[in-house]
């Protein structure tokens, strides 16, 4: 399965051009000066200076034919997620666990940035705000268990419903005689193989629960155990219907069929790739500008793009 991670050290610099810089200067000057030139048959060098001003035509139309191809969806963008660093470990009975701070996840799909947040996880491994207690302090406690995937643990995001539902119930305490508190285990990608593993091999012998939650979303039913683990400058995802025994048995027997869903690159990399593609001139849909090299940056990004191997 062939990962892409994408270089942009030389398109970093040319993307920071603004709105109005050279090419669309170029472009402005070219037709009216050509418009002029046309007009005017005794000038010198008047083949040498329409040339000219032809081959910037020429990258006009091309940019405009490229423009074209992709708001009809002939053409797309560059698809990539980026991390800051390795942050995940494969787990037996998790299936990963995170083992880095401020991590920090950008997605982006056909030249947009869908997401790209910088989370941190809690003592036991999960987005969630507060540390996780095996015992509940008090018997008036009543605690829930909710576990889902993605859209509930939103590492996306910077506060989960989860979590929003905690502050909901804290606010509401006075009004009750007890106190409900919620423990989120919840991953992007899980499904009922984690859940179950977790369940019955962590929560239930190691804490007091009242309720669980099952937040299912489209074919979480369905999902087999979902393994993650970073290895050099890509973090790995797997799916199985059986789960490793350990990191041993899942390097030799299941990270072959692992696939990279991420890239890890420095920090200041990812700050120009974001800023790159959210500065960019020419957006479909919305306000049409020169192009300003965004054909160029499409292309150089594409051809930089280096095919990796698991």
């Amino acid at each position: 399965m062939l990962v892409y991670q994408v270089r942009y050290s030389l398109s970093e610099n040319i993307g920071s051009l603004n709105p109005l810089s050279i090419t669309a200067f170029l472009a402005l000057f070219s037709f009216i000066a050509g418009f002029i030139i046309l007009l005017m048959k005794k000038i010198k060098f008047r083949n040498i200076y329409l040339a000219i001003f032809m081959f910037n035509w020429l990258y006009l139309f091309i940019e405009l034919f490229f423009f074209i191809t992709l708001c009809i969806g002939l053409r797309h963008g560059i698809t990539t997620s980026l991390t800051n660093k390795n942050f995940a470990a494969y787990d037996s009975i998790h299936g990963f666990n995170y083992i880095a701070d401020s991590i920090r996840f950008t997605h982006i799909v056909n030249d947009s940035v869908v997401s790209d947040h910088t989370f941190n996880h809690n003592n036991r491994g999960y987005f969630f705000p507060k540390d996780y207690q095996y015992k509940k302090t008090g018997e008036k406690v009543k605690r829930i268990i909710v576990m889902g995937d993605s859209y509930t643990a939103a590492e996306f995001l910077d506060h989960p419903w989860t979590e929003r539902v905690n502050q909901y119930l804290s606010e509401k305490e006075s009004y009750n005689m007890h106190e409900t508190e919620i423990y989120s285990f919840s991953k992007s990608g899980y499904g009922l193989m984690n859940w179950h593993s977790i369940f019955f091999r962590d929560i239930v012998p190691h804490y007091e629960f009242d309720a669980l939650v099952l937040a299912i979303f489209d074919d979480d039913l369905d999902r087999d155990f979902e393994m993650i683990r970073g290895k050099g400058q890509n973090i790995y995802c797997g799916y199985s219907n059986q789960i490793p025994v350990d990191s041993t048995d899942m390097e030799k027997n299941y990270a072959p069929m692992m696939q990279a869903i991420a890239s890890i690159v420095p920090e200041m990399e990812i700050d120009s790739i974001v800023h790159l593609i959210r500065n960019q001139n020419w957006k479909p849909g919305l306000q049409l500008y020169f192009p300003d090299l965004h054909f160029l940056n499409s292309y150089i990004n594409q051809l930089l793009i280096s095919p990796m191997q698991n």
